[in-house]
């Protein structure tokens, strides 16, 4: 989706990873949102756009992280304040040993240069300075590729004072790839093995045919139930929704 709009006309399965994070399609029809940066999966769509490109929701969410680095966290400000202060301090300090050392001590003014520049040297607040806002901006790009918005250094700083964390579930703490992992077939008690194993046989023909995203890929992917891939002799599919067939 090229920009942020409403749909007009259509139906399909939308992903909204890019965006939102949410590992699974969305089903979206007249009157849903569409998000720019999203990805049209089965149908076709006709939206009416609502936001411009600089005011779409991907747009914001960059304006966000943009922002977020070129915040200033409390270390930073303190840190700051600390440098305007001590860097004049230092270069005033530096330039009284090179003037008052040959006058009061009867040091050689190369001598006395050379003292200073050591001075400047050694107090320089530079790597001070320059420490904490590299320290936050890189803290925050790594977050951010990580898929993690942190608004700002403050947020950052701040995060070790947390006792609990809530995250969701899907796409964000897991893999967010739906995989089978077991079959059942609730049949009536007594029911011949065969008639269990035939449902599953129309189970894997319909799944192989189907855009569920919760389907498995193919027959073979059923575990522990090998069954032979069969073509129904009529199918009907709506899209993300279900998928029924006739033997």
């Amino acid at each position: 989706m090229p920009l942020d709009g409403v749909v007009t006309e259509g139906t399909s399965a939308v992903n909204q990873a890019p965006v939102t994070g949410e590992s699974l399609p969305v089903d979206k029809g007249v009157g849903d949102t569409l998000f720019a940066g999203t990805i049209n999966d089965t149908g076709a769509l006709e939206m009416r756009v609502t936001a411009t490109a600089g005011h779409t929701t991907l747009a914001r969410i960059i304006h966000a992280v943009e922002q977020a680095q070129g915040s200033r966290a409390p270390t930073q400000q303190f840190v700051d304040q600390f440098a305007a202060i001590y860097t004049p301090a230092v270069f005033a300090l530096a330039v009284a040993v090179a003037v008052l050392m040959p006058w009061l001590m009867g040091v050689a003014w190369t001598q006395a240069l050379y003292k200073a520049l050591v001075l400047l040297v050694i107090a320089c607040p530079c790597a001070l300075v320059i420490a904490t806002p590299v320290t936050v901006v890189s803290g925050l790009a790594a977050a951010a590729r990580r898929g993690i918005l942190v608004k700002g250094g403050v947020y950052l700083e701040t995060a070790h004072q947390l006792k609990a964390i809530a995250l969701d579930k899907t796409g964000t703490i897991t893999a967010g790839r739906p995989r089978l992992v077991a079959t059942e077939v609730l049949a009536q008690q007594g029911a011949a093995p065969t008639a269990q194993a035939q449902v599953l046989r129309w189970a894997a023909d319909l799944a192989a045919h189907s855009d569920n995203p919760y389907r498995a890929p193919s027959p073979w992917a059923w575990p522990n139930r090998p069954v032979c891939h069969r073509t129904p002799r009529s199918r009907r599919r709506r899209a993300s929704q279900h998928c029924q067939g006739a033997g």
